[in-house]
């Protein structure tokens, strides 16, 4: 959750229910500031001012996260998580703790780990959401794939 206030160019009360990240608050405040950035900068954000004002904004929901213990912390676990409009799996790749895997529209809370269900649908939802997951892990080449695949 963010509070945002900008008078006369976001509107008053607005609530935007898309799927944001801290790393977009960069990129944002320099739209906002009118800087543009160098066509070879590597961000991972992305300008959500559109959104903030109201308009529509072409980005999917989906999501991934990544946390990492640091040997002798814990266990050492590498988590690494991702989350559609529905579903959001929790992968531990190194680590004692078992996957995790949420209806996100049906628990919201994220109280009922349905990971073990032998429900069709969700054993699908989960292989859909973990080839999402590994796609994106090969994309930013992280290095806990090594411990997956």
């Amino acid at each position: 959750p963010a509070i945002v206030s900008w008078p006369r160019h976001i509107p008053a009360r607005s609530s935007v229910e898309k799927s944001v990240s801290h790393l977009d608050w960069f990129p944002t405040i320099l739209a906002a500031a009118g800087i543009n950035l160098p066509e070879n900068a590597n961000l991972r954000g992305q300008n959500i001012l559109p959104l903030l004002k109201g308009e529509d904004l072409n980005r999917s929901d989906d999501f991934m996260a990544q946390f990492q213990m640091r040997e002798g912390h814990a266990d050492g676990a590498d988590m690494r998580s991702f989350q559609t409009e529905r579903w959001k799996l929790v992968r531990f790749l190194r680590g004692k703790y078992p996957d995790e895997f949420y209806d996100r529209v049906n628990d919201p809370d994220e109280k009922n780990n349905i990971y073990t269900s032998t429900d069709l649908e969700i054993q699908n939802a989960i292989r859909a959401v973990d080839r999402k997951l590994k796609e994106r892990m090969r994309e930013i080449g992280d290095p806990a794939l090594a411990h997956d695949e």
